[in-house]
């Protein structure tokens, strides 16, 4: 089945982040339109990359460690992470390219942050 392109990317909300501590800021199936059936993102996608940025049209960026498993992808932060993300907020998206080579945005999103007393 087609996938409808109108229903990427995916908007995950804002997620909050306790900085200094691991975070699984998503993980997600995507189903094709018979909401059944799951597309194999590992098969037909590849080049998954995530990126945090405190603005959209900030320069600067963290690269966020993406995992996919067959019909599952995660991106996971690491405490460096979280602490490099300071006190601020930012923004975050989840792209990979087609075996057609189409470059697909699957998800976006707003991350909220809280300071961590242990430090």
């Amino acid at each position: 089945m087609a996938e409808q392109l109108n229903r990427f990317p995916v908007d995950m909300g804002t997620i909050p982040v306790y900085l200094g501590d691991s975070t699984n800021l998503l993980t997600a199936r995507i189903l094709e339109d018979d909401g059944v059936t799951p597309v194999d993102l590992s098969s037909d996608w590849s080049a998954w990359r995530a990126v945090w940025r405190r603005q959209a049209t900030s320069e600067s960026f963290v690269e966020l460690d993406v995992t996919v498993s067959g019909e599952a992808v995660s991106v996971d932060l690491t405490p460096e992470i979280t602490r490099e993300m300071g006190a601020r907020g930012g923004v975050f998206d989840v792209q990979a390219t087609s075996n057609a080579g189409q470059v697909r945005t699957w998800f976006k999103g707003m991350t909220s942050p809280t300071r961590d007393v242990t430090r």
